[in-house]
């Protein structure tokens, strides 16, 4: 797992993911369109599914329980999984 906690790392990986921890709102940003992103518990269930379509989305994790969490990225053939903590 790559934890991604900043627009410094947009660069190498392809995608930042941030603020982490976040309370409200988990920006998503790549330099491909993110095609689908799926966030997991711990146990492995998709909690959230989205298909921005677009190189930033901002998904609304204020609903989930404060905790850690999964989202995987798809943009074209390539997929990252990464860990965020919900505050």
């Amino acid at each position: 797992f790559v934890e991604t906690l900043g627009n410094a790392e947009v660069a190498q990986n392809g995608f930042a993911v941030y603020p982490n921890p976040a309370s409200a709102i988990l920006n998503i940003k790549s330099v491909n369109a993110i095609e689908s992103i799926q966030i997991r518990d711990v146990l492995g269930k998709t909690i959230v599914s989205e298909t921005p379509n677009a190189v930033d989305a901002a998904i609304n994790v204020s609903s989930l329980a404060k905790g850690v969490y999964f989202p995987t990225l798809r943009t074209g053939d390539k997929q990252q999984t990464v860990k965020f903590i919900k505050e």
